[in-house]
């Protein structure tokens, strides 16, 4: 259990470096822009290195985290930091588009798909962290015991 949790916890880390990096970025600060990539980089080397786990068994749920974790914590520390409303999704990436893109389809705010969207991803990986990857992951290891 404890490895699931570290793991997670440093792939929250990475999307929560990547954010601020990103938003420095936007902010006009190189060099904090670079420092903080460089910390991206060698937290993804740190967890490769030093974690001893089979890959092929499950990458996806690992995947799966740091998706998840990009969806609840990106946006909301890179607005926190650049200013920007909390709920504000841009128009230029994938995911700014869908969520707009969902919120003309329901002439609804975008703020509401948005936090829908934010909320479900946030339950879920908090779920999964402390749930040793949840119901799925169980079922699959069980199935192939």
């Amino acid at each position: 259990m404890e490895q699931y949790i570290i793991v997670g916890l440093i792939l929250l880390l990475i999307v929560g470096i990547d954010a601020i990096g990103d938003a420095f970025r936007f902010l006009g600060r190189g060099v904090a822009h670079h420092t903080m990539e460089t910390l991206r980089i060698a937290a993804w080397i740190g967890l490769w290195a030093s974690m001893e786990f089979e890959w092929v068994d499950f990458e996806w749920y690992y995947i799966a985290m740091y998706i998840l974790a990009r969806i609840w914590l990106f946006d909301a520390a890179y607005n926190l930091i650049t200013g920007h409303p909390f709920l504000y999704v841009g128009t230029s990436d994938i995911y700014g588009r869908t969520i707009r893109w969902i919120a003309n389809i329901f002439k609804v705010p975008y703020e509401h798909p948005a936090f829908i969207t934010r909320l479900i991803a946030f339950i879920w990986w908090t779920a999964w962290l402390f749930l040793d990857g949840g119901i799925l992951y169980k079922m699959i290891i069980f199935k192939e015991s």
